[in-house]
Order: C-alpha cells, then sequence, then structure tokens
C-alpha cells in the first residue's frame, strides 16, 4: 500500500503537502518499524534472541513459553528491559543484554535508497532526531546498516537517556524535549512524531505533536488499531521508503 493508497491526501509529497512541511520545526523517528518494516524479520529476530535470554537465565523452563511469559510484562511496562528491572529480575550486565537480544541486525537491515531519498527530501530546517526505546548504540548500528546515520542528530534519545522510563511515559517524552530545548521555546504543534506504536502515536498527539503512524502487519495485529483509532493520526502509511514519500 503506497501513501496514495493509504486515502490519507495530506501525506502525498504534493506541493501543498510540500508546504506544510516547512511548519515542522523538529521531526522525530522511531526506529524499529519505523525506519524499516517491522515485517522484515528483524524485530521477530530480536524477540527470539529476548526468548532464548529468558531461558538461559532459567526464568522459564525450555519446556514452557518463553514469550507468554514475557509478553503481559511487555504489555504492561513497554520495553523488555524495564520488564525485567521492573519485576524482580537480575540483569548483571545491560550493555551485554542489550548485544545479545539485538545482535544480527546485519543480516536483515541493508543500505535503503529509497529511506535515504525520503529523508533528503525532507526539509533542511527541520531538527531530526531518532526517539526510541531501543539501546543507543544499538540503534546506531541499524541506522549505519540502513545508511541513514547521518540524516539525523548525533545525540539519540535511547534507553540509556530516559532512564527509569520509556515510551508511551509522557516523561520520556517531556525528557526529549526538555533536553533539546531547555528553554522551553519549543511550539509542540511544530513537531511531528514517526511511530510504528499507536500508543506512542497516542502520547504524542496528547502533548500536541503531529502524528505519522508506519502500520505493519505485525503492529496491526498486536495493537489492532480501529479506524476510530486512526482518527488522532494525522497521516497513516505502510513504509517511509514509499516512492511518493511521506509528510
Amino acid at each position: 500500500m503506497s501513501a496514495k493508497e493509504s486515502g490519507v491526501e495530506n501525506i502525498v509529497m504534493t506541493a501543498e503537502v510540500e508546504k506544510q512541511a516547512e511548519s515542522f520545526d523538529i521531526l522525530l523517528f522511531d526506529l524499529d518499524g519505523t525506519l524499516y518494516s517491522a515485517d522484515c524479520g528483524y524485530v521477530e529476530h530480536t524477540r527470539s534472541n529476548i526468548f532464548e535470554y529468558i531461558y538461559q537465565r532459567g526464568w522459564v523452563p525450555r519446556d514452557e513459553s518463553a514469550e507468554d511469559y514475557w509478553r503481559p510484562k511487555f504489555q504492561k511496562y513497554h520495553q523488555s528491559l524495564r520488564c525485567w528491572k521492573a519485576t524482580g529480575h537480575e540483569i548483571p550486565n545491560e550493555d551485554e543484554y542489550w548485544n545479545f537480544t539485538r545482535q544480527g541486525v546485519e543480516k536483515f537491515l541493508n543500505k535503503d535508497l529509497k529511506l535515504i531519498s525520503f529523508l533528503e527530501s525532507l526539509p533542511k530546517h527541520s531538527k531530526k532526531y531518532i526517539f526510541t526505546n531501543c539501546n543507543e548504540i544499538e540503534a546506531i548500528k541499524a541506522l549505519e546498516c540502513l545508511g541513514v546515520r547521518e540524516h539525523f542528530d548525533d545525540f539519540i534519545y535511547g534507553c540509556k537517556f530516559m532512564g527509569n522510563y520509556c515510551k508511551p511515559e509522557i516523561e520520556a517524552f517531556e525528557a526529549v524535549l526538555n533536553h533539546i530545548d531547555p528553554l522551553n521555546n519549543i511550539n509542540r504543534n511544530r513537531i511531528c512524531m514517526f511511530e510504528d506504536s499507536y500508543k506512542n502515536c497516542v502520547a504524542a498527539n496528547k502533548i500536541g505533536f503531529s502524528t505519522v503512524f508506519i502500520e505493519s502487519k505485525l503492529s496491526a495485529g498486536e495493537e489492532g488499531v480501529s479506524n476510530e483509532d486512526r482518527k488522532i493520526l494525522t497521516a497513516t502509511v505502510d513504509t517511509l521508503s514509499d516512492e511518493d514519500g511521506v509528510i
């Protein structure tokens, strides 16, 4: 489904939309499922790594489902590392945890020329940041595989930056805004967020952002976003690597 097929006219790169794009001072991009498709296999691969970590730590016997152990905790805490901390599990080395669960990125993500073209088409004056629940080092590895690291600000807003919070918690969003502009002069109506998680779009919408929802089969199946739900969204597309481009 292209941007045109989505039925949302304001995301096709027409002259009118390009004018609208000029109104955004800040563009915030999620990573997983946003800059690359959640259906490419890497998201499922990282989850398999998480399940293997669970088994290796002995939290669940191998004849039981690690996914069933993980999923309700993830739905409550929104990020796997926070699941374990919140439920009393010891993580001896967090960097090793991230390295183990995110390993194999180069097998799934490659240089994406259409994504690069899309990013290059965005207004030059707009600041572009990565805002992800992933660890910063692993986020950079993914950006490098996609060939888009240079298109974003050097500072990555990730797991270590957010500390005890993560998306969709409002505290995580506020921490990012306060870091970008400590004087709090940001006009939130001039910020657009690109996300594959509907609950994160809801949080962004509540604090005044425009939102572009990147919908995959995986996210649609897990979050069950209805047509009524979509009314808060500025736009819905299935990829940012679309020839039409979106904004």
